[in-house]
Formats: C-alpha cells, sequence, structure tokens
C-alpha cells in the first residue's frame, strides 16, 4: 500500500476527540514517511485533509479526564491490532489479563507515543522536501502560495491554526510540557515559527506563554533525564536559532525572549555544549547564543569558559584560532576526513598516531585524508599539529600590549603557518566570522611563502597582532 494510500485510511482514525488508530501503526506511518520523502509532494497535494486531521489533533484541548480516557482508548485499539509485532505481544497480554489495574499498563506511554508520532508526521510535512512550506518560507509572503497546480499544504495560515492562534499555540505548548522527554512537540514548535512567525511569536512572547517558553527551552538544554537528550538539545536549539536568525527574525524578538533570564539560559547553554559538543551545525547557534548572554550580563572571561571565549571576540589573532580549531578537533567524534559524516558514537574511532589529535572511521579514510586531505593534507600539518599541542607557551611577546602571531616554537616555520591556517579553515572547526579571518591569514601566509627572499614581508606580520 502507497503512503497515500496509508494516510487516507488513517485520516478516518484521526478524530481529535476520540481517535481509533493503533498507535503503533501511526509511529511506523512516521517511521516510513521519513524514509520515503520522495512521496511527500503528492501528500502534501492529495492529501489535505490527513494533514488537517493532525493539526487538529495537535492544537485540539484537553483535560486530565480526557487523557485518561484517551490512553485506555489507545490502549485497546492497540492491543486489537493485527499488525502488531511480536515485539508488543506483552502490550496486548497484559492488557487483556488486567484491564482493571490501571498500574499494570504504562498507561501515560500510549498517549506519548501516539502524539509523538503525530508531531513527526506533521513535523516532516512541513520541512522535507523541494515544496515544503519552510523552503518557501524564505520569502516573505510565498509561504502560502500556491499559484501552479494543485495546492500544497498548508495552502492558507488558517490551516495551521484551526481553532484560532490562541487555542492552537497554547495546546501545542501543552505539549511540550506534557511531553519533556520528546523532541517533537519541541521541533514543531520551530516550525511554526519558520512558517508562520508573524502569527506565533506575539503569543510565544505574551506574559501567558513566554515564561514557559524559556523554562522547557531551559529544561530540553540541561536537563540530564530524557532520553535523545543529544535531540532534545538541538531542538531548543533550533528554536533559539529561530528566534535569533529565522525568517524576518528581528533583534528584539531575542530581548523579549531572554530578558530575566539570562543567567540561567547561559548556564543551560553550556551544559549543553559539553553533551553535544560543536560538530552539529547546531552547535554554533548555542555558542552565538551563550557569547550574546554572556555580553548581556558582562561577566569576566572566566564565567564563559576556556571552550567559548576564544570565540567571543572576533578580532582575536591567529595564535588563539589555531588552538581552539585543534582543541575543536580533538573533542569531535565525526571523521576527520573532510566530506565523511561517520560519526564515533562509541568512542572507538582511532587517533592519528602522530598528532593525537584527528580521529578516522577507517583506515581508509586516514590515507585519503594523509595525502589528499581538504583543505590541506594531513601529512603536511600534522607535524605542526603536533608541535602546537607540545608547546605550552602561547604566544611571544614582542613588545608591551601586542601578541606575536608566532608560536613559542623555533620549530614551526612560515610554510608551517600556512598549513595550520589552511587546517583551521575546516568546516565547524569555527564560528563563520572566525573562519573568515583565518581565510584571509591563510593568503596571507601563502603571499610570504610564495614570495622571494628579497621581499621585505616585515611589514606583513601587523595583520596578526591583536592591541
Amino acid at each position: 500500500m502507497s503512503l497515500v494510500q496509508r494516510a487516507q485510511a488513517l485520516t478516518t482514525q484521526l478524530d481529535p476527540a476520540n481517535p481509533s488508530c493503533c498507535f503503533l501503526c501511526l509511529q511506523a506511518f512516521a517511521d516510513d514517511l521519513w524514509d520515503c520523502k520522495d512521496e511527500l509532494d503528492q501528500l502534501r497535494t492529495e492529501c489535505h485533509a490527513f494533514w488537517d486531521a493532525l493539526v487538529l489533533l495537535v492544537g485540539f484541548p484537553r483535560s486530565d479526564e480526557s487523557l485518561a480516557t484517551l490512553r485506555y482508548n489507545l490502549l485497546g485499539i492497540t492491543a486489537e491490532c493485527d499488525v502488531l509485532t511480536e515485539a508488543m505481544n506483552h502490550l496486548r497480554y497484559i492488557f487483556r489479563s488486567h484491564p482493571e489495574r490501571e498500574d499494570s499498563v504504562p498507561v501515560e506511554e500510549p498517549v506519548h507515543v501516539f502524539m509523538d508520532a503525530v508531531l513527526r508526521i506533521l513535523h516532516v510535512g512541513l520541512v522535507a522536501g523541494s515544496k515544503s512550506a519552510v523552503l518557501r518560507a524564505d520569502t516573505r509572503n510565498k509561504t502560502f502560495a500556491n499559484r501552479r497546480g494543485a495546492p500544497h499544504w498548508p495552502p492558507t495560515p488558517q490551516c495551521l491554526f484551526p481553532l484560532g492562534r490562541p487555542f492552537s499555540v497554547g495546546n501545542m505548548m501543552s505539549w511540550c510540557s506534557y511531553m519533556p522527554t520528546y523532541w517533537s512537540p519541541f521541533m514543531i514548535l520551530s516550525d511554526y515559527i519558520i512558517i508562520a512567525r508573524d502569527h506565533v511569536l506575539p503569543f510565544i512572547l505574551s506574559d501567558v506563554l513566554r515564561d514557559e517558553t524559556v523554562r522547557l527551552t531551559i529544561q530540553k538544554l540541561a536537563d540530564d533525564e530524557p532520553k535523545d537528550r543529544v535531540l532534545n538539545i538541538l531542538a531548543a536549539a533550533m528554536l533559539l536559532k529561530m528566534l535569533a536568525d529565522g525568517p524576518h527574525s528581528e533583534q528584539c524578538d531575542m530581548d523579549a525572549f531572554v530578558s530575566g533570564h539570562e543567567q540561567e539560559l547561559l548556564d543551560a547553554a553550556k551544559s549543553a555544549l559539553d553533551v553535544v559538543g560543536l560538530d552539529h551545525v547546531l552547535s554554533w547557534s548555542l555558542v552565538a547564543f551563550a557569547i550574546d548572554l554572556h555580553r548581556r550580563l558582562n561577566l569576566p572571561d572566566s564565567a564563559l569558559g576556556d571552550d567559548l571565549v576564544i570565540f567571543r571576540n572576533p578580532e582575536v589573532g591567529v595564535v588563539p584560532m589555531i588552538r581552539a580549531a585543534i582543541r575543536v578537533e580533538r573533542k569531535s567524534r565525526i571523521c576527520a576526513r573532510y566530506g565523511c559524516s561517520a560519526r564515533d558514537i562509541a568512542g572507538s574511532f582511532p587517533q592519528c598516531s602522530r598528532c593525537k589529535v584527528l580521529r578516522y572511521c577507517t583506515r581508509e579514510c586516514q590515507l585519503r585524508d594523509w595525502k589528499e586531505g581538504a583543505p590541506v593534507p594531513h601529512k603536511k600539518v600534522c607535524p605542526f599539529i603536533l608541535e602546537v599541542t607540545n608547546v605550552e607557551d602561547v604566544v611571544r611577546p614582542l613588545s608591551e600590549g601586542r601578541e606575536d602571531v608566532r608560536f613559542a616554537s623555533d620549530n614551526i616555520d612560515n610554510r608551517g603557518y600556512w598549513y595550520l591556517c589552511q587546517y583551521a579553515c575546516k568546516p565547524d572547526l569555527l564560528t563563520p566570522d572566525l573562519r573568515e579571518r583565518m581565510e584571509s591569514f591563510a593568503k596571507t601566509w601563502e603571499a610570504v611563502v610564495n614570495s622571494p627572499p628579497r621581499i621585505e614581508i616585515s611589514a606583513i606580520f601587523g595583520v596578526f597582532i591583536r592591541f
């Protein structure tokens, strides 16, 4: 059965007041949809009723009594489902054997699993594919414009707020509170901010919801308990990124969000970065967020930490930037060969036996990076990385108030600095503004290396001096 046919069948089972869908079947559909995104355009043009039903489920108000009824109904429907896997036979047995004992079944889990599936399906429908609403949101007033052919869902803002904006946004926030260990409710909130910022943000930043949104953000960033903690952190990082840099964002949005909670948010962001490191593109959003909070609080550098303070000053010199890039690489758990995205989940990737900084998923990746790695082959930069990591002194003083561009080592020549600058330009080792500066340093060192010996080059070093 195609996804379109499955979606049409599910639509009749997604009554918001009393859904009659097996929550495991819906979860399976969510997983299959992510793996078959090529059918999304057809789903968005032919199955508007399916997407509308999902949105209505998210925005539908529920009391404690109605949630208890929903739990019971979902358990019954799932226990009787003919397509249950062997892994869920214990649930059928428990429910049929002791239906009267509420503590004998995981009464909260069915609602969580059901709504997580609903939210994940909705998330894929909003962000994936070439015709997604998120991609269309980059151009103001184009998110809901469908002038050619069949309209892609959502065709109007009203489709996202079937019960009106205040109720829909408020009930969406209630799922974030009710499902604190799941990332999907928070990600949907970010999706809505991208697609319908002017419709959503006034309610999120209102006196009623703002403190709760901040509390949930801190919880996502700092809580040690949730399953999928990294995904929860990245969901919170996405929300912060959309507030700061999303389509049509304004500085006043972030000002209103963090006001009065700067220190709590800074501590949470630092805690999150300790977990995710700088291996993910959203990590840099957390770095920028932490630096902004540090600036607002006017705290000393020590309050930011050694791993983040290097990114605070965009005018920092070349030596600290090279050290920062090496520090990030050392902590990274992604294969060091540029272009390979293999992640070292088990911590088993071997290091380069010489510099002991770069890690590789396979011997093949290591050999390719050694001979033809980008932006510089590792065989050229490896001895200089080793030299840098063995040097204790950060800089050699030139004069009062200045720092030399060179490390306190006589074993790194001009070519070595050129290779080190090229290496530090690798993606995800420095923030974009620092990488841009480093690229300019690399060009300058290239000119130094390739200049004839008779040319006086002492003036070039002024570029690297930080006053």
